[in-house]
């Protein structure tokens, strides 16, 4: 038993069916629920007007990829993103590779002058 608001109390039960566990409420079912529980599947759906693709849209400007990376790789970034208190991930490599380009684009004189300019900073 267990407590679901103030004083109230509620039961929870299992059931098992194969390998799955599934959990039985006792509260009483929502007006909705009772009408998708009373409806019947129909023998076939129109699908003419379906759109094919993701559920989810990818947002504008971005682009879904399948890319293999070392499971060390994933694990440092995902650690830096626990660090931080959350996050994603993925925005985290997307970032890593912007500074990436950034820096390599950045001619090698400027590099060099960029790092003489701090090492002076340090050494001043």
């Amino acid at each position: 038993m267990g407590l679901d608001a103030p004083g109230a109390r509620s039961r929870a039960v299992y059931t098992r069916r194969g390998d799955s566990v599934s959990r039985i409420s006792a509260r009483k079912p929502t007006p909705r629920e009772q009408a998708v529980r009373r409806s019947k599947m129909k023998r076939k759906y129109n699908f003419s007007k379906a759109k094919r693709g993701p559920v989810i849209s990818v947002p504008k400007g971005k682009t879904r990829i399948t890319i293999r990376l070392d499971e060390d790789v994933i694990a440092w970034f995902r650690t830096q993103v626990e660090r931080a208190g959350g996050g994603n991930y993925q925005s985290l490599i997307n970032d890593a590779l912007r500074q990436h380009i950034a820096n390599a684009r950045e001619p090698l004189e400027e590099t060099l002058r960029r790092v003489v300019r701090e090492e002076m900073r340090r050494a001043g």
